[in-house]
């Protein structure tokens, strides 16, 4: 830690002074508090705390030292991975052997990312995801964009556990000064027959419509592990092995794809009340965030299919990503 001058504390924007950043910053390295431990104590966001720790930094009440020859390999891994898929940009998490520590950083580096990528935004479309819907939770109030958001597909009846679009697209609105529109459909319907009339009516065609036209899509990727997906409820035992058959590996939003990145014709597709993957992957910007083993064929799959454009993983994940081994033993 070093000294600086508080005799005049310095007021920051939330009513926190240069004695609050001194404070926050020997938890953080001094008393090796998390982040979202110090969040929760000082009542605010974990992107608040980060930030704060940067300013720290740059304050100097921080300065950090490295001794040794060997740097962090993050940027270079995420480099090759950004090559290796034609990527416009990738942002790593770190890996932990606790998973909840792993998804924690993984809702971190979402936000962070997040909040980059809105911020030249003009229509976002937002799709089903629990890693997605952690790191829009991590979002600090921005206050300050403008953007309209919208489901990209429907959503569930009931307790959904946060994964509805419709409440994530409610809180990035809430949080960015935006706006959001609804889609208010199953994204199942009973049958074929009942999608198909639910897409046609004139609510949901135009929030398909708006969806469709959106410059950023952001979204998560699923497994092909029916004892974790949220979908397992409300897909019948046919319609799984149909899709199994037919090589599915993985989805976004309930759209099933097969190893090549591709559609799978099933008839649960013809059931989803949502766009569809060659629909996704016109939006310019299309974020995708996503990481664990279980995850690695889908998410390889979805990236040779060109369902992102940026990538948020963890460190573990990209290294499987970056090993044909890894995604041939785990598709």
């Amino acid at each position: 830690m070093s000294d600086v001058d508080q005799s005049k504390p310095i007021r920051l924007s939330d009513g926190l002074s240069s004695r609050h950043l001194v404070e926050i910053a020997r938890l953080y390295y001094e008393r090796n508090m998390t982040q979202r431990e110090i969040a929760q104590a000082f009542g605010l966001s974990r992107v608040r705390v980060t930030r704060l720790l940067a300013e720290a930094r740059q304050r100097g009440i921080v300065e950090i030292r490295i001794h040794g020859d060997d740097g962090p390999h993050f940027a270079e891994l995420a480099a090759r991975l950004a090559a290796r898929y034609g990527l416009e940009q990738v942002r790593l998490a770190p890996t932990f052997d606790d998973p909840q520590r792993t998804a924690a950083e993984m809702a971190g580096a979402g936000a962070q990312t997040l909040y980059f990528a809105l911020d030249q935004a003009s229509t976002v479309a937002v799709g089903l995801s629990r890693t997605l819907g952690a790191a829009i939770r991590e979002l600090a109030p921005l206050g300050r964009r403008h953007a309209l958001f919208v489901p990209l597909a429907g959503g569930w009846s009931g307790a959904a556990e946060g994964l509805n679009p419709e409440e994530l697209t409610a809180h990035l609105a809430s949080v960015t000064g935006g706006h959001c529109y609804h889609l208010l459909a199953p994204l199942l319907a009973e049958t074929p027959t009942v999608a198909r009339s639910l897409r046609e009516s004139p609510g949901v065609a135009e929030a398909l419509r708006r969806a469709a036209s959106a410059d950023t899509l952001i979204t998560g990727v699923g497994g092909l592990d029916w004892t974790e997906s949220p979908l397992a409820h409300a897909i019948t035992a046919t319609e799984r092995r149909q899709l199994e058959r037919a090589g599915a590996v993985g989805d976004t939003s309930a759209r099933f794809f097969d190893a090549d990145g591709h559609t799978v014709a099933s008839t649960l597709e013809k059931r989803v009340v949502g766009l569809t993957l060659p629909q996704m992957t016109q939006i310019p910007t299309r974020l995708v965030i996503a990481h664990g083993p279980a995850k690695v064929a889908a998410l390889h799959s979805a990236l040779i299919g060109g369902l992102a454009t940026h990538l948020v993983t963890d460190v573990a994940t990209a290294r499987c990503l970056l090993e044909d081994d890894s995604v041939a033993k785990s598709a």
